[in-house]
Formats: structure tokens, C-alpha cells, sequence
């Protein structure tokens, strides 16, 4: 295990020691140990209810054998940083927590990463951490806010940004304006819409890097705390080394759990994402990334997707849909 580097010898009580002051038994320090990414805050809609959805995942990882650790990682709402200099840290925010992951996992040498995001430049941020650390990883999101209704017509965040120019052109009041944003966001979740939030959680869906249902099961339905289930079977292959499929791709492990030692095998059926070979990982973004068609395009995740793959070595041919 990984992790091994900070526990395992003579020289590691120590840091046995510390892991002790914490409340961790030596069982669960001679587990795997494995880092829940918890990017949960009070100011994005879409993170506001991401501490219940760590909690099934830390869950899903005792069950499974594993120790979780928590960690935070920061989050900025593009609705609310919207028309005043906030927008200028929004990009910038993404390799923020790319980076702050792999500070957390390589100073404190994990045996896998469960990623827990939702919104705009959180799930991008987390997904090349993850290319970048080569550890196992799984990403859990938070799901879709579900629409609202407003006049018997169903309404979202966007309609409201219709209304202001509504109002502008004499088409709406304000008070009319004032009772659209009332209910058009009806409760938590990522916004209503194929943005840059949705896109990516279904491409990384697609791309085999986030569990079944990741992009599409709605915030409030208790499916998405049962996802944990899905995290526990994860692990459990990893270190059995049993196949598991994720996605379009199935995940091998061989000897220990190490992410090195996991392997991306391509299932030509439904397309395929990566293969490491010699502990690099090759990848090859094929018909996965077809999906974007039914579900439409969106210029921010082309942005991120074209960063993903510079973060891995491209072998084969690549499809630019």
C-alpha cells in the first residue's frame, strides 16, 4: 500500500503516533487509507448538502474494508461571482484545487482519492488532480438541482436571467421578476441546465472516472446517498482484484493497491477512456466523448477536456468530436 510510507517500520511509530491522536485504531491505520476529497460549503447551492453525501461515502469506504480521511477543498459559485471581479477567480480557483488535492495526498501518502464535488470548476480541479497523482480515484457528485415552476411552465436559473432582460425590454415587471427568482431554484444542487456543472459530471461519467448515475440522479432523491454502495463494491475490487466496472471502462488491480499497479483496460463496446502500460497511463478519448451530442455541447467543458488530456500521454488515435 501507499500509504505504507507513513506507517510501516521502526521509524513510523511516530507517525503511527500522530495518526493515533486522531482516534484511529491500529486496525484502522494498518487498512488502506483512503482521502474523501470534501469540497461541502455554505455558499454554492450545489455544495450546500455535500457533507450528507461524504458522510454515505466515508461510510462506503469502512464498508469496504478502507479508512476514510476527510479533507476540505474550496469551491467558487460562478452564478454568484457573476458580474464583479469574482469572475477573475473562478478559473483560477480550478488549479487551486487541483493542486491543494495532490499536496494532501502525496504529503500524506493515500491508497486512493474519493472525490466529492459538484459544481463548475470543482469537478474539473479534482479530475486532474487525480490524472496527475495516478492513485485510485473515484468521483462522487452532488447531482442535479431539479427545475422549478413558475405559471405552470417549468424554470431554472436561466429563466431568470431571461427575466432580467424581460424587465429591460418592458416584457416583465419587477415584481413578476421578483417572484421567478422566488422558485426557479428550488432547492440544492448543481443548476438546472446542461452548464459547465452537469457537463462535466456526465463526461466524467462517460469517461469512466465517476460511479454509474454520477451525472444524472437529482441531488434530493436518495439514490445519490446510495451511490456509497457503489464506492464500497469499488474498493472491494481494488482489493480483491476482481474487475469492476465503472462506467464504460473496467478497472483491474494487480498485487497491491497501488495506482501504479491499476489498470484502465479498453471495453470496445461502449468505447474506451485510458490504458496504463508500464505504470503510465496512455489515454485515448474515443467514443465516450460522443455522449457530448445527445446531451449538448458547452464551451467550458471543452475547455477542461482539452486540459485533461494534456494531462495524460496521448497514444492512438484521437477523436476531436
Amino acid at each position: 500500500m501507499r500509504s505504507q510510507l507513513m506507517k510501516s517500520g521502526l521509524e513510523k511509530y511516530p507517525h503511527r503516533s500522530l495518526l493515533k491522536a486522531m482516534g484511529l485504531t491500529d486496525q484502522e491505520i494498518d487498512r488502506p487509507l483512503i482521502g474523501i476529497a470534501n469540497s461541502f460549503n455554505e455558499l454554492i447551492p450545489g455544495h450546500i448538502h455535500l457533507d450528507k453525501i461524504t458522510q454515505a461515502a466515508a461510510a462506503g469506504v469502512r464498508l469496504a474494508g478502507g479508512t476514510p480521511l476527510q479533507f476540505g477543498v474550496i469551491g467558487v459559485c460562478d452564478g454568484l461571482a457573476m458580474h464583479h471581479q469574482g469572475m477573475k477567480y473562478s478559473l483560477a480557483s480550478r488549479e487551486l484545487i487541483c493542486d491543494s488535492i495532490e499536496i494532501m495526498a502525496t504529503a500524506h501518502p493515500l491508497d486512493g482519492l474519493v472525490l466529492v464535488a459538484n459544481c463548475d470548476k470543482i469537478v474539473p480541479g479534482m479530475l486532474m488532480a487525480a490524472l496527475r497523482l495516478n492513485i485510485p480515484a473515484v468521483l462522487i457528485s452532488g447531482g442535479p438541482m431539479l427545475a422549478g415552476r413558475f405559471k405552470g411552465q417549468e424554470v431554472d436559473l436561466i429563466s431568470v436571467f431571461e427575466g432580467v432582460g424581460a424587465v429591460k425590454a418592458g416584457r416583465m415587471t419587477e415584481s413578476e421578476l421578483a417572484d421567478l427568482a422566488e422558485c426557479a431554484c428550488p432547492g440544492c444542487g448543481s443548476c438546472a441546465g446542461m452548464f459547465t456543472a452537469n457537463s462535466m459530471n456526465c463526461l466524467s461519467e462517460a469517461l469512466g472516472l465517476a460511479l454509474p448515475g454520477n451525472g444524472t440522479i437529482p441531488a434530493v432523491h436518495a439514490a445519490r446517498f446510495r451511490l456509497e454502495l457503489c464506492v464500497r463494491q469499488y474498493l472491494r475490487c481494488l482489493h480483491s482484484g476482481a474487475p469492476f466496472v465503472i462506467g464504460a471502462c473496467v478497472v483491474r488491480k494487480s498485487n497491491s493497491v497501488r495506482g501504479e499497479r491499476v489498470k484502465w483496460t479498453d471495453n470496445r463496446e461502449h468505447g474506451y477512456l485510458c490504458v496504463r502500460i508500464s505504470g503510465k497511463i496512455h489515454a485515448v478519448f474515443d467514443r465516450n466523448c460522443r455522449q457530448r451530442r445527445p446531451v449538448g455541447r458547452n464551451e467550458n467543458m471543452m475547455i477542461h477536456r482539452s486540459l485533461l488530456i494534456s494531462l495524460v500521454r496521448i497514444e492512438g488515435r484521437l477523436c476531436l468530436i
